[in-house]
């Protein structure tokens, strides 16, 4: 199978080269007593739909489980690496849970805040990664869950509202000139 080409993120890449020492132990324990890196997505996945239900409803259950979720979403990627079990299904399994898990938080945040900003930064974060999607992982990406999450987190709603919004248009702008690069040459 095909590996996925993605672009690289140097802070991603940064952190994932300085916490490796910290996961891999843990992540060898997982791989051992049998979890593999996609049920590691999907405890991600279900803990990140969780953390969205009760954002505005509860928030210290909304706090335990978007730390549970990071904590989940941090070990699919290490147990993956340690069981050798890196594959382009992991990756797209992996891509497509965590950007659902953004997208009903910032529906919640629609929901909860009722304005019309908030509307716009969902269409343009779906066309941003649409784009990824139709490009099949070969096209500039930019993320904002975890600072969109964090900022809930600590109480700054609009901080990561606004960051979400700025890093998908300033996403969907690099999508455009490197789909123009391509098409017109340099």
């Amino acid at each position: 199978m095909k590996p996925v080409q993605s672009y690289g993120n140097p802070l991603i890449d940064w952190v994932k080269d300085h916490t490796q020492f910290l996961l891999d132990p843990f992540a060898k324990v997982l791989h051992k007593i049998g979890v593999s890196p996609n049920f590691a997505t999907s405890l991600s996945f279900l803990t990140g739909i969780f953390a969205a239900y009760f954002l505005f409803k509860d928030f210290p259950l909304f706090l335990t489980f978007a730390i549970a979720h990071f904590i989940f979403d941090l070990f699919d990627g290490a147990v993956a690496r340690i069981s050798k079990k890196v594959t382009t299904f992991g990756r797209w399994f992996d891509y497509g849970t965590d950007r659902t898990v953004t997208l009903l938080l910032l529906i919640q945040c629609a929901f909860f805040l009722q304005d019309e900003l908030i509307f716009w930064i969902i269409i343009i974060y779906i066309i941003h990664h649409l784009i990824y999607i139709l490009h099949k992982g070969d096209i500039i990406l930019f993320y904002s869950r975890s600072v969109l999450l964090f900022s809930l987190m600590l109480g700054y709603t609009w901080f990561g509202l606004l960051f979400a919004g700025f890093v998908s248009a300033i996403g969907v702008l690099a999508q455009i000139l490197i789909m123009a690069e391509k098409t017109y040459g340099k």
